[in-house]
């Protein structure tokens, strides 16, 4: 009986998930920038003697930046990925070819029927 699993197994089960080591580095950035935000806020608020007026405004500031910064890196993610796919290539259209009206005469093989 094992007590922990086994770690390889663990990491090719999420190998494809945790490739992308920008992913996680960009989630990080987000939490750190707010969480800086909101200490330079608060810091504020102590030299100063004001309540929660400084935190409040970095925190907005910090909320505001980290999400347009997430939404511009997004486009620009999504404008690249785009650029390679299959349905934004120019392709030259070409027409069905058109059936010739078929006629309702019996086609009959030879050997068969009256040219016996």
């Amino acid at each position: 009986m094992k007590l922990f699993p086994d770690a390889t197994s663990f990491l090719e089960s999420n190998k494809k998930r945790s490739t992308d080591p920008k992913s996680s580095i960009n989630a990080l950035e987000l939490v750190i920038t707010l969480i800086i935000f909101i200490v330079v806020g608060r810091l504020l608020d102590s030299r100063f003697e004001t309540t929660p007026i400084w935190t409040l405004v970095f925190a907005g500031v910090g909320i505001v930046g980290t999400f347009t910064s997430a939404y511009y890196r997004y486009k620009a993610t999504s404008e690249k990925l785009e650029k390679d796919k299959v349905w934004t290539e120019k392709k030259n259209r070409v027409s069905a070819p058109v059936q010739e009206e078929a006629s309702d005469e019996l086609i009959v093989p030879k050997g068969y029927g009256k040219d016996d």
